[in-house]
């Protein structure tokens, strides 16, 4: 997450793909991930990372721990 805010999105991308490497069930860091491939335009991605969390991301709609609009994008 402070990778994303202090513009290193390659850097926010590791992290984000580390936590879930060593916990496939990390709502937070999925959500970010989603996120940020939406940002740079990888919608695709964007989609499928978001499907996976599922209606569970509404209780994190608030969270101030996800990029702005990470929540926004789930169906």
């Amino acid at each position: 997450m402070i990778a994303h805010a202090l513009g290193r999105p390659q850097e926010a991308f590791e992290s984000f793909r580390a936590a879930l490497d060593k916990d496939d069930s990390n709502v937070r860091a999925r959500l970010n991930l989603a996120a940020l491939y939406r940002a740079y335009g990888y919608d695709r991605q964007a989609q499928a990372e978001s499907a996976k969390v599922g209606a569970g991301a509404a209780r994190l709609a608030n969270d101030p721990g996800l990029i702005p609009g990470a929540v926004a994008e789930v169906k």
